[in-house]
């Protein structure tokens, strides 16, 4: 009886401490963030206080009744994005992608511009333009446009499961030198 009790106020005290640190777990389905966050893997995530670039989001599909999807942002409002030849640039200066590194090399991205793929030149106001890691299986704004800062729910911060991932989400990037 002693156990149980323990086990319950445990329980109770973890449930208390997520609840006060607006912190949730989320179990992630499909592969568009792989090789950093794998199918069927479980992450921490936090209510969102300040979106930064290359921050991990979820959020409300736009192109899917009650779905909620996970993806890298990438382009804050004002920014520029495009795709040349593999390189990421944004407004202008070249990104390594060093988070897009995986067990096969580094995974490639078509060449791509916001004016081809959204019809503007610029990320507007209150939007984001946000990509999967898994590029060539990843649907993002890439096909269904930018999101509205307040269609963000979390940012994952956090790798519970598989073990081989557990551990911080992976944002490492590089300026590069052209």
């Amino acid at each position: 009886m002693k156990k149980l009790l323990l086990a319950g106020l445990f329980f109770l005290s973890v449930t208390f401490i997520f609840w006060q640190l607006s912190l949730s777990y989320i179990h992630v389905t499909g592969t568009s963030m792989e090789p950093n966050i794998p199918n069927d893997a479980y992450i921490l995530a936090v209510e969102p206080k300040d979106i930064s670039r290359f921050d991990v989001v979820t959020f409300k599909a736009p192109d899917e009744e009650d779905a909620t999807y996970i993806k890298r942002v990438v382009g804050l409002p004002g920014d520029v994005i495009e795709f040349s030849q593999g390189i990421l640039y944004i407004s202008g200066q070249g990104i390594d992608e060093k988070y897009l590194t995986g067990p096969k090399g580094k995974i490639y991205t078509e060449d791509f511009s916001l004016y081809h793929g959204c019809g503007q030149i610029i990320v507007p106001p209150d939007y984001y333009f946000v990509l999967g890691d898994n590029r060539p299986a990843s649907n993002d704004s890439r096909r269904f446009g930018f999101i509205h800062q307040e269609a963000v729910k979390r940012k994952a911060t956090f790798i519970l499961w598989p073990p081989e991932f557990i551990g911080n989400i992976n944002k490492e990037h590089q300026q590069l030198a052209f």
